[in-house]
């Protein structure tokens, strides 16, 4: 049948996954939205934000700016303002 291959991704890249998660879960906290609340303001499935805040999956540039309209912020300043939480 069909030859299945499996994707290797780099620690580098899981990193950056988790990085993302944890920027939009603190944004998303920062501004009050619950899961439930931000899947209803920007169109996504709670699951896969969830996972998107776990750092268990990626996510297309569309879906990633709806998710940052929708907390009012950007994806670098999402990151920024973790940083300075994390100071």
């Amino acid at each position: 049948m069909g030859d299945k291959r499996k994707i290797q991704f780099t620690d580098e890249y899981i990193s950056e996954l988790k990085d993302l998660g944890k920027a939009i879960r603190y944004a998303r906290k920062k501004s009050g939205l619950s899961l439930r609340g931000l899947s209803e303001e920007c169109g996504v499935m709670f699951y896969q934000l969830s996972l998107i805040e776990n750092g268990k999956c990626g996510t297309s540039t569309h879906t990633l700016h709806r998710i940052v309209n929708a907390l009012n912020t950007t994806v670098r300043e999402a990151y920024e303002n973790l940083e300075m939480e994390e100071a």
